[in-house]
């Protein structure tokens, strides 16, 4: 393309912008590669590598975690348990292998986001440290970023109570987005209730002015029959 047919090419005057609620996934997919070859170009470092652990039962995936490995970094970008296998250890033993690969890979820590209904006690019981926290997203609810040293040393002794003081400050975080989302859904159903009542009290003012109109109406009929 010669350089006068590029600036043509490039002139804003007849671009078209348009919001789209269903995109296609080759549109999706271009401009996620194409911002994925700058980054990797940007950076210097090789183009990131999947990693992805599996748990399948007769073939079927039933549980897994995937995320890619990226300029000694790993990312971290799903982890599902099925509803029967929840709560039994396989969630911890799928972020145990991933991070094992990531080690095996020389990755120096691993990140992930999660939101305050995914089970992030799983991450802080698993060594990880709150590095983000957003409160309302969604409303209601709150959003967390978590990060790993995998390289980090061993706590020098002493320090444990620092580390110990740290895990307390997070989880009273996660307590206070807990009482959000009651207080949340208690002004739901506070709104909800105050309309019901509201409800029935026009209802009740109706019947009682039925009840009225119907006793003027035999009055009448009395006086005048």
């Amino acid at each position: 393309m010669t350089e006068t047919a590029l600036g043509s090419w490039m002139d804003l005057d007849d671009l078209v912008l348009q919001v789209e609620d269903d995109p296609g996934d080759d549109d999706i997919a271009c401009l996620d590669d194409s911002l994925r070859a700058f980054t990797v170009a940007a950076a210097g470092h090789d183009p990131p590598r999947s990693l992805a652990v599996f748990a399948r039962r007769d073939g079927i995936v039933v549980a897994g975690i995937h995320g890619w490995t990226w300029g000694e970094c790993c990312e971290l970008v799903s982890l599902w348990v099925s509803e029967p296998l929840r709560r039994r250890g396989l969630g911890h033993t799928l972020l145990a292998a991933a991070e094992a690969e990531a080690r095996r890979r020389r990755c120096q820590q691993v990140v992930l986001f999660t939101h305050a209904d995914q089970a992030p006690q799983l991450y802080l019981r698993s060594g990880y440290e709150l590095v983000g926290h957003v409160r309302g997203y969604p409303v209601g609810s709150a959003a967390y970023w978590f990060r790993k040293r995998l390289d980090r040393p061993k706590i020098p002794s002493g320090a444990h109570l620092l580390e110990a003081a740290l895990w307390v400050g997070i989880t009273f975080l996660l307590v206070i987005d807990a009482i959000d989302v009651i207080r949340s859904l208690w002004r739901r159903a506070g709104h909800r209730l105050a309309g019901w009542w509201e409800r029935v009290e026009r209802r009740e003012q109706r019947d009682a002015r039925r009840a009225e109109m119907a006793a003027l109406a035999g009055r009448i009929r009395r006086d005048h029959g």
